[in-house]
């Protein structure tokens, strides 16, 4: 049975929330960044988006 199918309703707004926000933090930090043309792929889990905003500065910072 995985994660998701063990959750209530109550745990399951909350994940969802948590969720939103950290995406929220990110579609913030690619404005305040200027990386507006950085296409990220909120569907994927925020460790590997956080990656893709990571691997995107350290290229443009090495230019």
């Amino acid at each position: 049975m995985s994660r998701i199918q063990k959750l209530n309703e109550a745990d399951a707004i909350h994940t969802l929330t948590i969720q939103q926000n950290n995406f929220n933090k990110i579609r913030k930090i690619i404005k305040e960044l200027e990386l507006e043309s950085l296409d990220v792929n909120t569907k994927a889990c925020i460790d590997e988006t956080v990656q893709v905003i990571v691997n995107y500065i350290m290229r443009i910072k090495d230019h």
